[in-house]
């Protein structure tokens, strides 16, 4: 029974497995071939190819979802009723692991017909066929083939990565490995440190992070390494912080306690493409890392981590390293104010606790007692520091300390030498950690180099230059750079004076005991001076002279500056090795300013050029309010002015402007005769007040007028034919008045604009078709001159029109109308277009066109296209220029188009030949094409339809197969080339290959027939004709003719030729072209003028020896075979005539009567030759109007269009005047010869000759010198004087003003040396000739007697007395006057006496005050100060101190400045003095110096101590008894002045016993002071705040306090402590245990009701389906129930 029974549960099993696996059968589908429904024909499709990323399916071992894939298949439809048009295919249940990409209707191309139907891919997987074209539903052969568009998706991405899956359609199919992404995936590890470390119960921990994310792909199978540095350990608190993605495997906020858990929970992880895990975790970090520096990387962490990619290979990835972050304790310091008067620098300090603030505040320590063992170590050259505050609270847990240091006598002292770094430390312990600071504080001296432009030579460019020194005591190692920056502007020479004497000449040394070496450097000299000389000199200031000189040819204006520098080396003893720079520049004033500027901006979209001239005001010589400025512009011819002329006022700063001062109203007009234009404005008030006010501000300013204006290309037409790039150079010129402002001159570029741009596009999805776009004039250029472009568009063999022309404006978006907005003409055999579009818009014009060449479903096998079967050129009439031409042609295999049909061909071989003398003869070198044609049964005509085959070449033999024709179909054969020497045919040779005799020919046109597959054609040629076509042209230039001149040849109704003029070359008759290869016959020739183009008057031809016809047209031109015709055509053009009109002005002092008889004028045409009446002499000139001073000639009936050149010739000019001619033509210049404007014929073209004339005069030159070595102050106060016969001074200059002119650079003055040594020059030029007076005015001068001589062209000397005046007559050559001064100088002393009375002594006070001695200038004097250390006693016992000051000018007088520091402020001072007058204070001023005696000035001083009062208290609050405050507190009372300080106890206080408060009064002396409680710890009491207060100012936290306290008065300063008692803490506390807590498990959420506006988000599998399943698992349970049952019961 057991055995029975395994029998039927085998037999329920082998049951139940049938019944599945034919339950899985239905589900599989099968490979459907033949497809239709109701009302649809039959389709059947087969030969599936399928090809992923263009790779055979056979190649193809993977695959990625997006993969591209195409389907290639044969489609053929049924025969049995041809009335259907529409059939379906539903390939979708053919497809594994593809779709089909669905997609609009896509055309059904036959090579022939065309479009004959349309196929569409529906989202299902539908292909739908629609045929339109009944020729089609009509043919016997109804196959073709078809590419559908399909893409690799899998319905179960993630479950098929990295599987093998089935992969194709129908029974094209194969197994590959599918991947879900594109790219092999990566896992990026991304780790970070969120926050700093931090302290928790006495330990440093630290947080860090990894971000684990996908890239490009799934990542699964992850592991993490935690790689830490020794610093780093007990890795706990594993954290999942944040997911980004959907069901990766892991839960967000999970913790974990080690790195093996939460890898155990990674394994199950999985990370599509942009999903990633943020995971956190702690790390302890080891306490050393505040103190390490040379091993940081001990706490460094990074995490490695190993997975699976999405091709399943293993990987691994470490993160970027990650230190942990701890600060410890820092301590900054830095310099924060520097006293020159007492030398003290403050420096602050500033500690920050960082990680030890939580710390310090669970310590209970005062900050005092946290921050301890405080070390100042000064650096060289200071004094021990002196403590300003206590430690001070900045903000939380960050504290500072002020002190100060004083520079040492020796270091204050040598700081007058130059400068010194100081350098200060200081250490301290925060809570036993070691702390460190420095810094440093320079302290730079004053400057004792200057440098002085003192003048400048014009004669002979030389620029004089002042180096002076002021030398200090104990410097050696003196050194000189003296050197120029802008070399290309002036050189220094090789040469040096001091005192008038030279010392270094030519670069030898002269005077040794002053320089010690002499060499060159970077762009000047280095001159290092003796010791000796520097130390003989301490105290006083040396001047050194150099020169520099500008090179001849170099340019300048008023704004160019020359700049000169000297660098000054030395030593100090103690501050070691020092620099210093001076630097001096100078600017030529008198140079004429920079006026004009000129700009020009470059348009290239609109062809245009925006000009901006910018009008100085600020550089115009006496500018004044009504003044009319006037800007000419003279144009190029090429140049129209647009106008759109703006002017407006800016203020020019150095680094900006400002364009508020507003706009400037400009007067515009024409210039006569030229291509110019005048733009005048009126100066205003305004505008003259803006110079000044420009010229006086500190941040100075240009007052400037801007004029705006644009111009344009004057013929866009030539401009963009020629195709030339232009650089275009125009001038303008300015006058103010009669005065010029200068030229000033812009260049810009224009390149001429593409005119035509096409694009072509040839895809699989575009074929059989090329689309193309045409950009017509982007710029909106106005290129003709009737408003119209006419545009060319030809075609390669191979292509046909398809008569989709549209044209946008693209400006506006809008379509234009065809017929109306624009025109089209296609040729009859599709291949040439001609379009006529408006001018002046930018225009995009779209077509396509049809690609006639033989494709297969195998594309191996397709024709190829070449550049010229596949050209497409467009190109605008009348223009010859690469921009106005545009063209595009393909190398490729044609691409067979999607969707396609398929029929039988056949072929036939060319063979070409010729008869010659009766023998048939072979003929290589001809082309041919096929043209499928087409009778028109309304014409009764044969039509021609697609090129079939184009570009036929027969071979050597004579011979050609053409394959793959289509059986009946007629074709037409044309020959487009003959071999050379042979005419070409130009009838078609009609043909059809029609085996089975289906096709019914049409009557009366001869049509061969061929009946076989391979067929033979017989094409025979005869000998070619040939026309000789001869144009000529009168009156008229060939150049401008030539593009609107075109020649059409036709033989009968057929065009054979047409020829353009430009075409044509130069011969003896004119310009000629022979067109050959043509048949016998009789032809017509047809001139043709282009739209808008020059027409002639008359218009002839001549055929042959035929006499000459009037006419355009030339006809009967009969050829013969071998023979050539002749046909010449002539135009007459109109002559234009116009008038050159010479007109002349003179100005200046003559008048036209006076030099009429000295001009006549040459007038030459272009070759050179001069025109009848030339030359016409001045006295021929009548005025144009009576009274306006302008007189003309006109020379009439000159050929319009042409330039004459005029020359003004002059003899017999007077010598005593000087002439300046300029001219005003086609462009303004100076001189006697201008070339004029192209004639016109609408008006005379001038050429404007002015003539200035200028009376001669001469100059004379005043030199002032002088003798000895000895100048008052006021030297430069002489004043030398000119008058002429009359007694009239024309100038008069003091020496001051000759050398501020030359410094400024002033023409006719210059100054050479300096002192004693200077020789100043004044040329006074200009001077009509005639006797002038020179004197000289000296000043008297206290303390010096002066002596005078003067010399007149170098004669002799003579004594000057004033009472005769140096006279002199002023002719051709200059006149020189010379004066000669000396000085005698008359000296005394002066005495400075000092006396110190009351409660100090001289011994006590001498090293605190100082004297300064300063001339009637403000200038201290050589010796100046001196200190008081320096006095002596007059008599031993006097008490009077006294320092004597010689060899001071007698005159004069000084003042005496006491000058105190370093006082006790202890005391007070009061200061008499008895000198010129009797006073208090510490300045006085003497007498006048007597010559030969002393002058006295007594000081004294009298001193008296001062007193004050501090007053320190002290409260104590908390339970603190007296006794034991006592014993614990203690103060500190430092006095800042010196430092002093003295401790005070709590018990050396008297105390209150009533208020419980301390008291301490001390008499001190004025000044600060500071008060610091330094004890304050009372055992069994905690420290819980130090507060202070200050003369009732109100409380502050602290335990030091720096005060002030002032003579005769009182301060008080009160302390108060606050103490909390301390409380004991048993020995062995008892700790309740802490229980863990553990965090509840995570409960699954309660079900919520669904909501039926809820949108679903569980499965949506069909629901009727399960259960059915269900109910039939249910009978299937039952039913085996019942069977069990059964069994059972047999059993």
């Amino acid at each position: 029974m057991k055995l029975l029974n395994g029998k039927y549960k085998i037999r329920n099993r082998i049951m139940a497995a049938f019944l599945a696996v034919t339950m899985l059968l239905t589900l599989v589908p099968t490979g459907q071939m033949q497809v239709y429904a109701a009302g649809e024909g039959k389709v059947n499709v087969d030969s599936f190819t399928v090809k992923v990323n263009g790779v055979p399916l056979e190649n193809v071992t993977e695959i990625k979802e997006g993969d591209k894939v195409l389907i290639l298949c044969n489609w053929s439809l049924d025969d049995s009723d041809k009335t259907v048009d529409t059939y379906k295919v539903d390939l979708s249940p053919m497809l594994s692991n593809l779709k089909l990409v669905a997609g609009t209707p896509a055309t059904v191309y036959d090579s022939e017909l065309g479009a004959v139907g349309t196929v569409t891919i529906d989202e299902n997987g539908v292909a739908t066929y629609v045929f339109t074209n009944d020729k089609f539903l009509e043919s016997t052969s109804r196959t073709g083939s078809s590419t559908y568009d399909g893409v690799v998706t899998s319905t179960d991405k993630k479950n098929d990565n990295g599987k093998d899956v089935p992969f194709g359609i129908g029974t094209t199919k194969k197994t590959v490995k599918y991947y879900a992404d594109q790219k092999t995936s990566e896992l990026n590890v991304q780790k970070s440190r969120p926050s700093s470390a931090v302290m928790e119960n006495g330990k440093l921990y630290q947080t860090f992070e990894v971000t684990l994310s996908a890239k490009d792909g799934i990542v699964k199978g992850i592991t993490l390494e935690d790689i830490a540095g020794s610093g780093l350990t007990n890795l706990s608190e594993l954290k999942i912080k944040t997911i980004n993605g959907s069901d990766v495997g892991v839960t967000q906020g999970a913790t974990y306690s080690d790195m093996a858990q939460l890898n155990a929970a990674l394994q199950g992880a999985v990370l599509a493409a942009g999903e990633s895990i943020t995971i956190s975790y702690k790390m302890e970090v080891d306490p050393s890392i505040y103190t390490e520096t040379s091993n940081i990387g001990k706490f460094g962490n990074i995490i490695k981590a190993n997975y699976k990619d999405n091709r399943d290979n293993e990987k691994e990835k470490e993160s970027n390293l990650v230190y942990a972050d701890a600060k410890g304790p820092e301590m900054s310091k830095t310099a924060t104010d520097y006293d020159e008067t007492t030398g003290v620098i403050t420096w602050k300090v500033t500690i920050r606790l960082n990680d030890y603030l939580e710390d310090f505040q669970k310590s209970g320590k005062s900050i005092e007692n946290y921050i301890t063992d405080i070390v100042e170590t000064p650096g060289t050259g200071l004094n021990q520091a002196v403590k300003l505050t206590g430690i001070t609270e900045e903000s939380e847990g960050v504290y500072s300390i002020v002190y100060t240091t004083s520079v040492t006598d020796e270091y204050k002292r040598r700081l007058e030498n130059g400068s010194y770094t100081f350098k200060n430390t200081i250490t301290a312990k925060v809570n036993g950690t070691d702390v460190k600071a420095s810094a440093d504080r320079t302290v730079n001296a004053d400057k004792w180099i200057e440098k002085t432009c003192i003048g400048f030579d014009d004669t002979t460019r030389t620029l004089t230059w002042d180096v002076t020194l002021n030398i200090p005591n104990d410097v050696t190692d003196v050194v000189i750079r003296d050197y120029v920056q802008d070399a290309d502007r002036h050189v220094l020479q090789p040469t040096v004076t001091y005192a008038g004497t030279t010392i270094v000449n030519s670069g030898t040394i002269v005077d040794s005991s002053i320089v010690k070496s002499w060499e060159s450097a970077w762009q000047g000299y280095s001159m290092a001076l003796t010791d000796a000389f520097v130390s003989s000199h301490a105290g006083q200031p040396v001047t050194f002279t150099y020169t520099t000189v500008i090179p001849d040819g170099y340019v300048w204006n008023n704004q160019t500056e020359f700049t000169n520098k000297a660098h000054l080396s030395y030593k100090d003893a103690v501050l070691g090795d020092q620099n210093q720079e001076a630097t001096a520049t100078w600017k030529d004033v008198n140079k004429q300013g920079i006026v004009l500027t000129k700009k020009a901006i470059a348009d290239n979209d609109k062809d245009s050029i925006t000009y901006e001239v910018k009008v100085d005001l600020s550089e115009m010589a006496s500018l004044a309010a009504g003044d009319t400025v006037t800007i000419t512009d003279i144009l190029p011819d090429i140049m129209k002015f647009d106008g759109n002329v703006t002017a407006k006022l800016v203020y020019i700063h150095q680094y900006w402007e400002d364009s508020n001062p507003g706009s400037v109203s400009v007067t515009v007009s024409d210039v006569t005769g030229a291509n110019a234009k005048d733009f005048s404005f009126t100066v205003t008030e305004q505008m003259v007040n803006a110079v000044a006010d420009g010229k006086a501000a500190t941040d100075w300013y240009k007052p400037t007028v801007i004029i705006s204006y644009t111009a344009s290309i004057a013929d866009e037409r030539s401009f963009v034919s020629a195709g030339k790039k232009e650089s275009i150079t125009n001038t303008v010129t300015g006058k103010k008045g009669e005065t010029s402002l200068g030229t000033a001159s812009a260049t810009a570029e224009l390149t001429p604009k593409t005119v035509v741009k096409k694009t072509a596009t040839y895809t699989a999805d575009s074929a059989p078709d090329i689309e193309y776009e045409i950009e017509i004039n982007p710029n909106a250029l106005m290129l003709s001159t009737n408003g119209k472009l006419t545009g060319e568009d030809h075609l390669g063999t191979a292509l046909t029109y398809n008569d989709d022309v549209e044209i946008t404006e693209v400006s506006t978006g809008t379509v234009l109308t065809r017929g109306t907005d624009y025109t089209v003409s296609i040729s009859s055999d599709k291949k040439k277009m001609i379009v006529v579009v408006p001018d002046g818009k930018h225009l995009k014009l779209t077509y396509t066109a049809k690609l006639n060449l033989r494709t297969y479903a195998d594309e191996t096998k397709n024709e190829h296209l070449t550049d010229e079967n596949s050209y497409n050129e467009f190109s605008l009439s009348g223009f010859s220029s690469d921009q106005t031409k545009d063209r595009k042609s393909y190398n490729q295999v044609a691409y067979t188009p999607k969707h396609q049909t398929v029929s039988e061909t056949g072929s036939v071989t060319i063979k070409k030949f010729w008869t010659n003398n009766g023998t048939y003869t072979a003929l290589a070198g001809s082309e041919f094409k096929i043209v499928q044609a087409s009778y028109d049964s309304a014409t009764g005509k044969m039509v021609d339809g697609t090129v079939i085959k184009d570009n036929i070449v027969v071979g050597v033999d004579g011979t050609i197969k053409v394959e793959n024709l289509r059986k009946d179909r007629i074709y037409a054969l044309y020959e487009t080339k003959a071999k050379e020497g042979f005419a070409r045919r130009t009838d078609p040779y009609y043909f059809i290959i029609d085996d089975d005799n289906s096709v019914t020919l049409p009557s009366g046109v001869i049509i061969e027939k061929f009946v076989e597959e391979e067929n033979e054609l017989e094409y025979e040629n005869q000998l070619e004709a040939k026309i000789t076509l001869t144009k000529a042209v009168e009156n008229v230039e060939w150049d401008e003719v030539k593009n609107d001149i075109t020649f059409t040849i036709k033989k009968g109704d057929l065009i054979v030729a047409t020829i353009s003029g430009a075409d044509m070359q130069k011969t003896g008759n004119g310009y000629e072209t022979t067109i050959k290869q043509l048949e016998a016959g009789e032809y017509t020739v047809t001139e043709t003028i282009a739209v808008g183009g020059k027409s002639p008057e008359t218009v002839t031809y001549k055929v042959g020896v035929t006499a000459a016809k009037t006419g355009q047209e030339a006809t009967g031109i009969v050829l013969t075979a071998g023979g050539t015709g002749t046909v010449t055509f002539t135009n007459t053009y109109e002559v234009k005539k116009g008038s050159l009109e010479i007109t002349k002005t003179v100005t200046g002092d003559r008048n036209w009567e006076q030099v009429k008889n000295t001009m006549s004028f040459k007038v030459t045409d272009e070759t050179g030759a001069e025109i009848t009446g030339s030359p016409v002499a001045g006295i021929a000139f009548t005025e144009t109007t009576p009274g306006s001073g302008i007189y003309h000639y006109v020379f009439n009936g000159l050929t319009a269009g042409k330039i004459y050149t005029v020359t003004e010739v002059l003899t017999g000019e007077d010598a005593a005047y000087a002439r300046t001619t300029t001219y005003m033509a086609a462009a303004g210049g100076t001189g006697e010869t201008a070339v004029s404007a192209p004639i016109s014929n609408t008006a005379n073209t001038v050429v404007a000759f002015t003539n200035a004339y200028t009376a001669k005069t001469g100059e004379i030159e005043v030199t002032k010198k002088f003798g000895g070595s000895e100048l008052p102050a006021n030297y430069e106060t002489v004043t030398l004087t000119v008058e002429n016969e009359a007694g009239t001074v024309v100038g008069s200059k003091t020496l001051a003003e000759i050398r501020s002119a030359a410094v400024a650079g002033t023409e006719g003055y210059a100054v050479t040396g300096s002192g004693a040594g200077a020789v100043y020059t004044w040329t006074l030029k200009d001077l009509p000739y005639g006797k002038y007076t020179v004197t000289e005015t000296v000043t008297a001068a206290n303390g010096y007697q002066c002596t005078a001589r003067y010399q007149i062209n170098a004669t002799a000397e003579k004594n000057y007395d004033g009472t005769v005046k140096p006279e002199v007559t002023v002719g051709a050559a200059t006149q020189k006057v010379a004066f000669t001064n000396t000085y005698t100088k008359l000296q005394g002393s002066l005495e400075i006496t000092k006396t110190v009375t009351g409660d100090r002594n001289w011994e006590q006070v001498k090293n605190t005050m100082s004297f300064k001695v300063t001339d009637e200038t403000g200038a201290e004097i050589t010796g100046s100060p001196v200190a008081g250390i320096a006095f002596t006693e007059t008599t031993p016992g006097s008490g009077i101190y006294h320092y004597v000051f010689n060899g001071l000018t007698a005159g004069k007088t000084y003042t005496v400045t006491e000058v105190l520091a370093g006082e006790d402020a202890a005391y007070s001072r009061t200061t008499t003095y008895k000198a010129a007058a009797n006073g208090t204070g510490e300045t006085a001023v003497s007498a006048p110096i007597s010559n030969g005696a002393n002058v006295v000035v007594a000081f004294t001083n009298t001193y008296t101590k001062k007193a004050g009062k501090l007053v320190i208290t002290k409260s104590v609050a908390g339970n603190v008894d007296k006794a034991k405050a006592e014993a614990a507190i203690s103060f500190k009372v430092t006095r800042t002045a010196d430092g002093t300080s003295k401790t005070y106890k709590l018990s050396d206080f008297t105390y209150d016993t009533a208020g419980k408060i301390w008291k301490l009064e001390l008499d001190t002396a004025p000044g600060g002071y500071q008060v610091e409680e330094t004890r304050n710890a009372v055992g069994g009491f905690t420290l819980k705040k130090v507060q202070y207060e200050v003369d009732a100012s109100g409380k502050v936290d602290g335990s030091s306090v720096q005060v002030q306290v002032n003579d005769g008065a009182s301060i008080k300063v009160a302390f108060e402590n606050t103490y909390v008692k301390k409380t004991t803490t048993p020995s062995n506390p008892t700790t309740p245990p802490v229980t863990p807590t553990t965090p509840p498990s995570p409960q699954p959420p309660e079900p919520t009701p669904t909501d039926p506006g809820t949108p679903g988000t569980g499965d949506n599998s069909n629901l009727a389906l399960w259960f059915i399943l269900f109910a039939v698992s249910g009978m299937g349970l039952a039913a085996l129930a019942i069977s069990e049952k059964k069994n059972k019961k047999k059993q």
